[in-house]
């Protein structure tokens, strides 16, 4: 049996109490029910992130990309 927990607490003594609604996987299936319309993505932006290896301080670069 699959659940999403709703609400969860700790007790006392540390034990946890749940509190959950049961769910189906047809839930979540994404070939079954009505579809959202699609949303046009925006542009990718390039972007770079810098690395710096431990003890050595160089730094190189890394672009991401489309």
């Amino acid at each position: 049996m699959s659940f999403r927990i709703q609400r969860w607490s700790l007790k006392k003594d540390w034990s946890v109490q749940i509190e959950g609604r049961p769910v189906t996987d047809s839930m979540y299936d994404l070939d079954v029910g009505p579809k959202p319309m699609d949303v046009v993505p925006g542009p990718c932006r390039l972007s770079s992130i810098r690395f710096r290896s431990a003890g050595v301080g160089t730094v190189s670069s890394a672009g991401g990309g489309e």
